[in-house]
C-alpha cells in the first residue's frame, strides 16, 4: 500500500457487473435486429427511436468505467450502427438513409461526449473524497482510520506466519514546543516529521499520523 494517498497509483477501476455488460450488449443488439427485420422503419425519422437503446451502454460504461467506459460505449455504438447497415446492403433490404445516419451519428457523439465529461468529473470527486476521507489534513499522510485497517489486515497476515514490524513514533515535549513558538510552527514540524516519513516509507509499507504528535 502506498504511504500517500490521492496519487493515480491508488486509483483502481470500478468493476463493470457482468448484468451491466449483459444489458449494453442487449440494448446494442435491439436497433441491428430491429434495422434488419423492419428496414422500412429504419429508414425513416422513427427508426432514431431504436437508436435511443445505443445510449445504454453509454450511461453504464460511463458510470462504471469514466472516460474508458464512454469511449469504448462509443466505439460499440459505431460499430451497431455499421453492422446493421452492412447488413441491409448485403442482404438487399434497402440503401443506407446517409441523412439518418449523420443525425444518428452527431447525437451519439454529442451524447456520448457530455456522459464521459460528466462521468469523469464525478468519478474524480468520488476520489477525492474516498482519498481525503482516509488522509490526515494537515501532512497529507494515512490517517489514523486508515492506520487501523492497514493493522488489521497486517496484523492477519501476521497470524498465518508473515513477518512485521511495527513503529510508533512519539514527538517529545511538543506540547512545551507549542506553547513556546505557536501553533503554526508545531504545524510545521508536523508536515516536516511526516515528510521524512513519506520519503523513506516504502511502497509497500504503510505511515501515517496516528494522533496529535505521534507517527507510526
Amino acid at each position: 500500500m502506498s504511504p500517500i494517498l490521492g496519487g493515480s497509483r491508488d486509483v483502481v477501476p470500478r468493476t463493470v457487473p457482468k448484468k451491466a455488460l449483459v444489458l449494453s450488449l442487449v440494448a446494442l443488439a435491439v436497433p441491428i435486429v430491429s434495422a434488419v427485420a423492419l428496414p422500412s422503419l429504419a429508414s425513416d425519422e422513427y427508426g432514431l427511436l431504436m437508436w435511443l437503446l445505443a445510449f445504454v451502454p453509454a450511461f453504464l460504461l460511463a458510470y462504471y468505467r469514466g472516460l474508458t467506459g464512454a469511449a469504448l460505449a462509443l466505439a460499440a455504438g459505431m460499430a451497431a450502427l455499421s453492422i446493421s447497415q452492412v447488413l441491409l446492403l448485403v442482404l438487399g433490404l434497402g440503401a443506407p438513409n446517409w441523412g439518418w445516419i449523420l443525425i444518428v451519428v452527431t447525437n451519439f457523439l454529442l451524447i456520448t461526449i457530455g456522459l464521459a465529461i460528466f462521468a469523469e468529473l464525478l468519478h474524480r470527486e468520488r476520489r477525492r473524497a474516498e482519498s481525503l476521507a482516509m488522509a490526515d489534513q494537515l501532512t497529507g499522510l494515512p490517517n489514523r482510520r486508515h492506520v487501523d485497517l492497514a493493522l488489521d489486515r497486517e496484523f492477519g497476515a501476521a497470524l498465518r506466519g508473515r513477518m512485521l514490524g511495527v513503529v510508533m513514533y512519539d514527538i517529545d515535549h511538543f506540547k512545551k514546543f507549542n506553547d513556546t513558538y505557536g501553533h503554526a510552527v508545531g504545524d510545521d514540524v508536523l508536515r516536516t516529521f511526516a515528510g521524512v516519513l513519506q520519503k523513506y516509507t516504502r511502497r509497500q509499507n504503510v505511515s501515517g499520523r496516528y494522533g496529535g504528535e505521534e507517527f507510526i
